[in-house]
């Protein structure tokens, strides 16, 4: 059988999320979880659109890139780093950034 990668996801305030006492769904015989957060074009989304999880993933990932950088820093020009820095850190924190605006 094979595995399903399809997950859904209920949002809503937190009165409201209390009321749902939906833990899963049968499409067939396959059965769709819910889970608390799930990913989209690399975007995370959570139960109360706080974005709590897209935010820590991506500072996760951002800070992992720094990291990386820095174990090279000293084989790199300035111009260099500057390059490597905007390319990789700043998109993972630019990324999706108009969820963050409503």
């Amino acid at each position: 059988m094979k595995s399903c990668k399809t997950e859904f996801l209920v949002i809503g305030s937190h009165q409201h999320l209390n009321k749902i006492k939906i833990n899963r769904l049968c499409v067939g015989s396959t059965e769709i979880k819910k889970l608390s957060s799930v990913r989209n074009l690399r975007a995370w989304f959570d139960t109360s659109m706080a974005m709590t999880t897209h935010i820590g993933k991506a500072c996760n990932e951002a800070f992992f890139c720094l990291y990386k950088i820095g174990q090279i820093r000293n084989f790199l020009s300035e111009e260099a780093t500057v390059t490597l820095i905007q390319a990789f850190v700043t998109s993972h924190l630019d990324y999706c950034n108009s969820f963050f605006v409503w």
